[in-house]
């Protein structure tokens, strides 16, 4: 199962208050058939891309899964 909408990303939009919680939200999510998470955090049209898109990889390279798919939410 692939989950199309997560907010799993630690400190971006309303998504996990911090990595423990990220990190507990992807092993939920597996220990339920989800085999791959698409990572929708919000951006808004006004904010910078470039900022953006580092913050969100940055944080995805600290949970280090491969089965973690970058994408956002276009607000």
């Amino acid at each position: 199962m692939i989950d199309i909408h997560s907010h799993v990303l630690f400190e971006i939009d309303d998504g996990a208050e911090n990595l423990k919680t990220s990190l507990q939200m992807c092993l939920d999510s597996y220990r339920n058939g989800c085999d791959d998470l698409i990572l929708t955090p919000h951006f808004f049209e006004y904010d910078d891309i470039s900022v953006f898109v580092k913050e969100r990889n940055e944080k995805i390279e600290i949970l280090r899964n491969p089965d973690l798919q970058p994408a956002c939410s276009v607000i």
